[in-house]
């Protein structure tokens, strides 16, 4: 019995560290949305105002991303953000991590593995994806 009571620190020590952050799950969420084609899920997880910078110089907005969602020209079978760091300022939190991303697009394949930064931001509808910015690595 003593040994049980020797090992229950060390397990809520451990069950603290295993917490993912809000935005980290939302995360989680975006990727899978955005492989199902799931437009409707995905754009309430987009601030108004988002806008991605990639490092060739394109820029996308809202209004881009929902529409490559739902392109069915676009088939992924992953798209997964590994090395996740969070950030938390009040109510922004950057999100940094490595995105792969493999799949088609109009029958061409890829394989993507890009570096990210996304800010997002905490409105009275919770956390909204406000900016993002990816670069080959």
């Amino acid at each position: 019995m003593k040994s049980i009571f020797a090992i229950l620190p060390f397990f809520f020590a451990l069950s603290s560290f295993a917490q993912v952050h809000p935005v980290e799950q939302l995360d989680k969420q975006l990727n899978a949305y955005i492989i199902n084609h799931d437009k409707k899920s995905a754009e309430g997880l987009y601030h108004d105002l988002f806008v991605l910078q990639a490092s060739g110089g394109i820029k996308k907005y809202k209004k881009d991303m929902v529409s490559d969602i739902e392109n069915k020209a676009l088939t992924l079978e992953i798209n997964e953000t590994s090395d996740v760091k969070i950030i938390e300022e009040g109510k922004t939190v950057v999100l940094t991590g490595i995105l792969r991303q493999k799949g088609t697009w109009n029958g061409k394949s890829f394989d993507y593995t890009l570096m990210v930064t996304d800010t997002w931001v905490k409105t009275k509808k919770g956390w909204k994806l406000l900016a993002g910015h990816a670069s080959k690595k």
